[in-house]
């Protein structure tokens, strides 16, 4: 997997969990023209509502297309020039376009050992978002960290 300077279909976001034993790195979801669409008309709604200092977010159920964490067995030694290390992705941005390197590849990448339920995006007034969701059994919380949707719009990623 690298870095794209442009929009692709993949969009990557760096998460978390409240977990002692379980990790969570970051989040892969599929940018399908649609699904931007539905960003947009999301980020719009969360900006027309009247000013209300209670009102903090909306909140959607929506999950990105999978929860991940890294591994040392996920990765070769030897990483190509243009290619770039996800851990290296993560410790610089908190989300990104990228680009698979082999078909499957997504495939090969490793999971959180929970079930994670009750997915969910909050929208927020400035136009940023984010993923939350529970472990089903622990009810502990994995989050991402919040990204721009109007930059998403825009290709502005790097």
């Amino acid at each position: 997997m690298k870095l794209s300077k442009t929009q692709t279909d993949w969009l990557m976001i760096k998460a978390g969990v409240s977990s002692e034993w379980d990790s969570c790195d970051f989040v892969l979801v599929q940018m399908t023209p649609g699904y931007i669409k539905t960003l947009k008309e999301r980020s719009l709604a969360a900006k027309l509502i009247p000013y209300n200092a209670d009102m903090f977010s909306l909140i959607y159920w929506d999950s990105p297309d999978g929860w991940y964490l890294h591994s040392l067995d996920d990765w070769a030694e030897s990483i190509a020039e243009d290619s770039v290390h996800r851990t290296d992705i993560l410790q610089e941005l908190s989300w990104s376009f990228v680009e698979f390197e082999e078909d499957g590849e997504r495939d090969s990448f490793s999971q959180p050992e929970q079930r994670i339920d009750c997915c969910k995006m909050e929208v927020f007034k400035d136009g940023t978002a984010r993923f939350t969701a529970v472990g089903k059994n622990t009810g502990e919380d994995f989050w991402t960290f919040e990204f721009s949707i109007e930059a998403i719009d825009q290709n502005d990623t790097l």
